[in-house]
């Protein structure tokens, strides 16, 4: 008698597994019918507005840290590489701005570091002539348009 109670059990658990597994599917089914049939998951902009937000920043970089970076840049020319640790603390002290070991596109006279996010986008350009750097930040909110 006692080999069937678990035996018993065992076969109610299962049935009620199955029961639940056709139940989900079937619900996980409509939802896939209803995103197909209506478009919604496409984010059409035409009825998500999306006004993007731009906030455009410029500072002169030290001296020092422009010679740095024009002594990196000729032996990184038409490269891509991170920028030296003395321009990464530089910028988190400037902007708090990381650019956590992202990849700068480097020429002789400027360097340029896209920094794309989700729901926005940034880039940072620093001319190695003049010092001039610009720091662009778009955000497009959570649900971009």
């Amino acid at each position: 008698m006692s080999g069937a109670g678990p035996s018993a059990s065992r076969a109610v658990w299962l049935r009620n597994l199955h029961r639940w597994h056709w139940i989900s599917s079937a619900l996980c089914l409509l939802g896939m019918l209803l995103f197909s049939a209506t478009g919604i998951t496409l984010n059409p902009s035409s009825q998500i507005e999306s006004k993007p937000v731009v906030a455009r920043q410029k500072a002169s970089v030290p001296p020092l840290l422009r010679a740095e970076l024009q002594r990196f840049a000729a032996t990184h020319d038409g490269a891509k590489a991170a920028l030296p640790a003395a321009a990464d603390a530089w910028l988190r002290h400037a902007w708090s701005l990381d650019a956590d070991g992202r990849l700068a596109e480097w020429s002789l006279d400027e360097v340029y570091l896209p920094l794309p996010k989700a729901g926005g986008d940034a880039w940072l350009r620093i001319g190695l002539e003049d010092g001039a750097a610009e720091y662009e930040r778009t955000d497009r909110g959570w649900i971009p348009g």
